[in-house]
């Protein structure tokens, strides 16, 4: 083997090192078993890429500022590899007083690395399930959702935020977020009866976001730049959205 070999192999294996310890600190120590969860099951994962550690940080920023007092009860949804239940994990583990992590994810091979990864912590529940199925004995203070909304059907989202609103607490808080350019993008590309869904499930979540005041932030380093959601439910307000 000559020297111009032997040097662009050193370059080829430190550019791979690199690039892998980026996207290890980028999308957390999980990302290839993201992208692995996506090519065995590309329709029922609903994104290109993990989130970022950036859009960990601020869709779990609610819990993060929550009371130390009282058992704080948070539900996940849809964890995926689990870069939020990583930093729920975390920020959780700080508090002295006791909290419960609920986490529904409905791919079996995202369940195996869940429980895999935090089964020996006994304040976290991992369940291999549908959230349309799930039906705890409590409600929370806390929901962090990961659904795809942009590729789920109008009636489907419907009844999912009937479902938060009805798991949560009173003043509990939903977190969620979309990506950014999508939704827009989608709408160009869709007609007939998908068209119509499409639009109906836009506008209801439009009407959501206004009625209930939800805040929303950008978060552009991540691919694609999302926008995440934070709000809360009134005591006051009807049950019906």
């Amino acid at each position: 083997m000559n020297s111009k070999v032997k040097k662009s192999l050193i370059v080829i294996i430190l550019l791979a090192g690199f690039l892998y310890h980026g996207a290890h600190w980028f999308w957390g120590k999980n990302f290839l078993h993201f992208f692995s969860g996506l090519v065995q099951n590309p329709f029922q994962v609903g994104a290109f890429t993990p989130c970022s550690r950036f859009v960990a940080k601020e869709i779990t920023k609610q819990v993060k500022r929550a009371s130390d007092t009282g058992h704080l009860k948070v539900l996940e949804v849809g964890a995926g590899s689990g870069i939020f239940t990583q930093k729920l994990e975390k920020i959780l583990g700080r508090r002295s007083a006791p909290y419960t992590l609920d986490v529904v994810e409905i791919e079996k091979k995202y369940c195996n690395l869940l429980h895999k990864r935090f089964d020996k912590n006994n304040n976290i529940a991992i369940h291999c399930t549908d959230i349309l199925s799930w039906r705890p004995a409590y409600k929370y203070d806390y929901i962090i959702s990961a659904l795809p909304f942009t590729l789920l059907s109008f009636n489907f989202v419907r009844t999912v935020f009937s479902l938060y609103k009805n798991l949560l607490q009173p003043n509990g808080m939903l977190s969620y977020y979309e990506h950014m350019w999508l939704p827009g993008l989608k709408q160009h590309f869709l007609t007939g009866k998908e068209g119509e869904d499409y639009k109906a499930k836009r506008t209801y979540l439009q009407k959501f976001i206004k009625k209930y005041s939800f805040k929303s932030v950008d978060i552009w380093a991540n691919v694609t730049p999302v926008r995440v959601y934070h709000g809360t439910f009134k005591p006051e307000e009807s049950q019906h959205l």
